[in-house]
């Protein structure tokens, strides 16, 4: 059993997002080895009561808090700095675990998960394992509805471009790497990294209660009983494309006879800036008395939408997406872009991926989609059936854990 120092500025078992990932990982690598856990003094609190209310096994899992000295974060104000407090961090941190000489074998990053912001554990001359890592490709030029949109989004994408070939810090951390991992094949792209040292794991998971592989049955026939409920989920936000699901749910509602439409409904979870936007988009189409939109719900209502759901219309073009393991720990079928996001997080086998194409051809062949799983039954049950198979392989935390497991085995066994 190895020591790994794990790096995670953001846990909060209570939060999703980097707050869950970090801490889930946590779990993960002490499942088979011990690990020296360093996050922030602000973490603590969440932390221990989280930890104590649920019983959770701590034995291989060491906890050290550090934060910079006041003087140097009296300026940072919640997201306000926060960017220029993380990498001050990072470099604090190092110097706190010279100062108290902790021993380890390995030593991981695990967030913040963008792969344009450097670490600096390399420093310690051990095993380095990087990530897991991600980022958003750019939105595709057809599916940015403004032009304010457009130029935005390049502009973000152009400061992340800056720093993975200009940045010497994301060079020497890229290279001096023993193992990268990325929850998409563009981090390996854009980082330039080798086959033989680089990982695909996902950085998404849900603390849903998945579905249990005897029930999958039962629950394909709840979900495809009236009515037939599609749903996303997300922030109403350009890169979510959820003007292409609405357009896409009214291709397929307008295919099917009167009674038909009384027994499908469109439900859109969550809020945002494009909230009335897209409400204008749905009274202008024939499907509008037949979508629904509800705000932020809590997780459990949110699960059981998953439940009573037939199928998760997901056009996002960001690089992960939780509510994609959230949807298929349901055994929900996934209608998606083929894209480094949600079209390299399921296969043929757990839904349908869709060609990029144009704006019109991208939701019409949406629509399409969830036209056959309507109308064929026996496509429908493999797939709902594929779904919760590849969470099981490949988005639940526990086949998260085997992996890194295998990674650190794999280095091992090198003598690195």
């Amino acid at each position: 059993m190895k020591t790994i120092l794990a790096t995670a500025y953001d846990i909060n078992p209570y939060k999703g997002s980097e707050s869950g990932t970090g801490w889930n990982f946590i779990l993960q690598i002490s499942r088979f080895n011990k690990v020296i856990a360093v996050t922030r003094l602000n973490n603590r609190g969440y932390i221990e009561k989280f930890i104590r209310d649920n019983g959770i096994d701590v034995e291989n899992i060491s906890f050290h808090y550090y934060d910079l000295p006041y003087f140097l974060r009296f300026w940072k104000r919640g997201s306000r700095g926060s960017f220029l407090y993380y990498n001050l961090w990072q470099v604090g941190l190092v110097l706190d675990v010279f100062i108290k000489n902790l021993k380890f074998d390995f030593v991981q990053h695990i967030n913040f998960h963008a792969d344009h912001v450097p670490s600096f554990l390399w420093v310690f001359r051990k095993p380095f394992i990087w990530g897991p890592l991600n980022h958003n490709e750019p939105i595709p030029k057809q599916f940015t509805t403004t032009k304010l949109v457009f130029v935005k989004d390049r502009l973000v994408f152009l400061i992340k471009y800056i720093r993975w070939y200009c940045d010497p810090f994301i060079y020497l951390c890229s290279k001096s790497a023993t193992v990268v991992i990325g929850s998409s094949s563009s981090v390996q792209s854009r980082l330039r990294i080798p086959d033989d040292r680089f990982h695909k794991i996902s950085t998404v998971g849900t603390s849903a209660p998945e579905l249990k592989e005897d029930k999958v049955h039962h629950d394909i026939e709840l979900s495809t009983a009236a009515p037939f409920t599609v749903i996303s989920v997300g922030r109403f936000v350009p890169i979510k494309s959820f003007d292409i699901s609405i357009r896409a749910f009214n291709e397929f509602y307008c295919s099917l006879t009167k009674k038909e439409r009384n027994e499908v409904r469109f439900i859109l979870v969550g809020d945002g800036p494009l909230k009335a936007e897209l409400k204008s988009v749905v009274n202008s189409l024939e499907c509008c008395d037949a979508v629904e939109f509800i705000k932020w719900i809590e997780q459990q209502a949110l699960f059981g939408l998953y439940q009573h759901s037939a199928v998760m219309l997901a056009p996002s073009h960001e690089g992960g997406g939780a509510v994609i393991a959230e949807a298929q720990s349901y055994g929900l079928p996934v209608i998606c872009f083929d894209n480094f996001g949600a079209g390299e997080l399921i296969d043929k086998r757990s839904g349908i991926v869709v060609e990029q194409s144009s704006y019109m051809d991208s939701y019409t062949a949406m629509g399409s989609a969830m036209i056959n799983l309507y109308r064929d039954n026996d496509l429908y049950s493999r797939l709902r059936k594929g779904s919760f198979d590849n969470f099981e392989k490949n988005l639940s935390w526990d086949s998260k854990g085997d992996k890194l497991n295998i990674i650190y085995k794999s280095i091992t066994s090198r003598g690195i």
